[in-house]
């Protein structure tokens, strides 16, 4: 909900619920805010895709949530799981420092702190596969990145730029990058710009390679009349520049006369105007029907087509945003993420809608939770997840790598699970949880609680709460404040 910018008792009746409370408080404590930060689970980098999203943790770890009918979040080769509620940790991604997306496309970048860049999602050859996360060979010494299309852009460390083509999931020869003429010194690229290191703006536009049914990058251009400039956002006919002083600049390029061949400069439509005179702008992103800015003191405006900004309430400070044509994603000071707009693939990380498919307020995404198994990462096409305090485990997967055997049961639903000489049964009837261990009945409202109060996702992906683990001999410690569960014999 947004409001204009001035000028200036429930009661519980079960154990269960109790303690979910207790931990879900405590997880917001200062002393759990530590422990997240220490470990590296707080997110430093957000990026909204065209109905999906993908974060960057400060551990490195890349993780992802929303619409996958394309195979945009890389999940599977062939996708089976449509789309994802929660947050599911990326496979093969690790010591990532920076990620790319083009949203459009579903096609992501990133690099490595090694400086090796890698890429993931949608086959740009074969339509409904995937590609997963692999390196891009041929790159070394890279920076930073920019997808787009069929055709990527990095940022060497030399202060260079160099531009490739896309390969299919099948091709894995390396790729040959070219550079993009007349760009040294550069600190930071995007897809449409490149900032030098003085603070000048370079932009290219990109043109239509006919035999190869691509877009490549096309000859640099600096734009005249703006300096200082620290962010840029837009594409080659026009765009949005913040200066060092926060201020924005806004211009249109004359497209045609710019891209002729007798073309020796860039040619305004209009000329880099200042817009927002009122702010201390630190980002800025538009997009179908919005526009928004983040102010550098942490709160973000949606902008109307008549220039008056609205601020977006519900949110503590910020540090980050990304918005794609639907949803907006937003990191705070303390790296949480908080989602709103569209829903119909959940790419606000949000698990509830409005009939309309909306979310109208900021929802803080949950957390990504880890699991290790015997000490080692347990990772799945599904993840596990977080709900009424508690870890939820995917069974069907989770089982064999906890050496547990997996039964379902048929008339009725429910599953056993075997191991060693346990078997527990788990089934629902009339409603309620019917636990039974080697035949005999369990009375475990602790349990019982968790699936009367945590329904839809135990429903929805066939999961279960880690504690039914300690029924079958096995040790299982959940970690509220670092989200980390440990299974153990």
């Amino acid at each position: 909900m947004s409001t204009p910018l001035a000028p200036r008792t429930v009661y519980r009746k079960t154990l269960a619920a109790i303690l979910a409370v207790m931990i879900l408080l405590t997880s917001y404590t200062p002393a759990a805010r530590a422990a997240e930060a220490s470990t590296g689970k707080l997110f430093i980098q957000v990026a909204a895709g065209l109905f999906y999203s993908v974060a960057l943790r400060k551990d490195g770890t890349v993780w992802t949530w929303g619409r996958n009918i394309h195979g945009e979040m890389g999940t599977e080769k062939t996708p089976t799981k449509l789309w994802y509620p929660y947050p599911i940790r990326l496979q093969g991604l690790t010591d990532i420092v920076s990620i790319s997306v083009d949203g459009i496309e579903g096609y992501q970048l990133a690099v490595k702190k090694d400086g090796t860049v890698w890429e993931w999602g949608k086959d740009p050859l074969d339509y409904g596969e995937s590609v997963l996360p692999r390196q891009v060979k041929g790159l070394s010494g890279v920076k930073a990145v920019a997808s787009y299309d069929h055709s990527a852009l990095a940022l060497l460390q030399d202060g260079t730029v160099v531009s490739w083509i896309r390969k299919s999931r099948d091709d894995m020869a390396d790729v040959k990058p070219t550079r993009l003429a007349g760009l040294s010194n550069i600190a930071s690229l995007t897809v449409n710009h490149a900032i030098a290191r003085d603070g000048s703006l370079y932009t290219w536009p990109f043109k239509y390679d006919q035999p190869h049914n691509n877009w490549v990058t096309g000859e640099p251009f600096k734009l005249a009349g703006l300096t200082n400039i620290r962010k840029a956002v837009g594409s080659s006919e026009g765009g949005y520049a913040i200066d060092a002083k926060g201020q924005v600049w806004s211009w249109l390029i004359d497209s045609q006369a710019s891209t002729a061949s007798t073309a020796k400069m860039l040619a305004y439509r209009q000329k880099p105007t200042r817009v927002f005179s009122g702010y201390r702008v630190k980002d800025f992103a538009f997009g179908y029907k919005k526009a928004q800015l983040l102010t550098e003191d942490g709160a973000l405006y949606s902008i109307t087509a008549s220039g008056k900004a609205y601020r977006t309430t519900g949110l503590p400070a910020l540090q980050a945003f990304s918005a794609e044509s639907y949803h907006t994603l937003a990191l705070d000071r303390e790296g949480h993420i908080w989602g709103w707009g569209a829903n119909q693939w959940y790419e606000t990380g949000s698990e509830t809608s409005a009939p309309d498919g909306m979310v109208y307020k900021p929802v803080q995404v949950k957390p990504g939770v880890d699991v290790f198994v015997n000490g080692q990462l347990f990772s799945t096409i599904v993840p596990s997840i977080e709900a009424g305090g508690t870890a939820w485990l995917p069974i069907k997967l989770f089982a064999p790598a906890a050496g547990i055997r997996i039964d379902w049961l048929t008339p009725g639903g429910g599953y056993t699970l075997t191991k060693d000489d346990k078997t527990l049964t788990v089934q629902f009837i009339d409603g309620k949880l019917n636990l039974k261990l080697n035949g005999e009945q369990l009375n475990d409202p602790i349990i019982s609680g968790l699936y009367r109060d945590s329904g839809t996702p135990a429903a929805r992906w066939q999961t279960a709460p880690y504690q039914l683990l300690t029924y079958l001999g096995l040790q299982a410690d959940w970690d509220a404040k670092t989200h980390e569960l440990y299974v153990s014999k």
